[in-house]
């Protein structure tokens, strides 16, 4: 583990005799990783907003055309095993339901596995009475912005990291090529002195 004194000196070499033009860059590079990492806050940010904005005009939409009703099993729902642990069994099965215009539909809704025949189930219909997802609430709107902006700001970090490491593997290779090339030059004398 790298402590927070080392990590200063490898982003800042300062006069250190040691350190190479090649330090200096790699920690000036990290620097600007970092005030780039930041400045992609507002932009996480203004896609979060727009999502925000989609998904709440999405909500009133939802809100203001959807309801809810209680329909009746026509048919028994199949009992249907969770795929894995933690999974939610849901199941279809045909069903009575009233909508909004007083005419009786019937079609095929999602229920709890196992229901029987002429079991009530609550059910959300869109405008024309077809069965539909529920409304999306306000809270799934502003979750759904938190969610693409932290997504867009950890895919901008990722490529701003991605790029720093590019940058320390080039210049790795560099400076292992000019070992190479010293050491060849050194390795001769050495072994005739040893």
């Amino acid at each position: 583990m790298v402590d927070l004194r080392t990590a200063a000196r490898r982003v800042f070499p300062g006069r250190n005799p040691v350190a190479r033009r090649g330090d200096r860059l790699e920690g000036a590079a990290v620097v600007v990783a970092v005030v780039v990492a930041l400045l992609g806050l507002p932009v996480a940010a203004a896609f979060g907003s727009e999502a925000y904005a989609s998904r709440a005009a999405q909500s009133r939409e939802q809100q203001a055309t959807r309801y809810e009703v209680t329909a009746v099993l026509t048919a028994d729902a199949p009992l249907v095993l969770p795929a894995g642990e933690g999974a939610i069994a849901v199941s279809s099965a045909r069903a009575r339901w009233v909508a909004a215009d007083d005419s009786v539909r019937q079609g095929t809704v999602e229920t709890v596995p196992g229901l029987p025949a002429g079991a009530p189930v609550r059910i959300w219909l869109d405008a024309a009475g077809n069965p539909a997802d529920p409304p999306v609430t306000a809270e799934g709107a502003v979750a759904g912005a938190v969610a693409v902006a932290a997504v867009v700001w950890v895919l901008f970090v990722a490529a701003v990291a991605a790029l720093c490491v590019g940058l320390r593997l080039v210049r790795n290779g560099i400076n292992d090529r000019r070992w190479a090339r010293e050491w060849a030059v050194v390795e001769p004398l050495w072994r005739r002195v040893s």
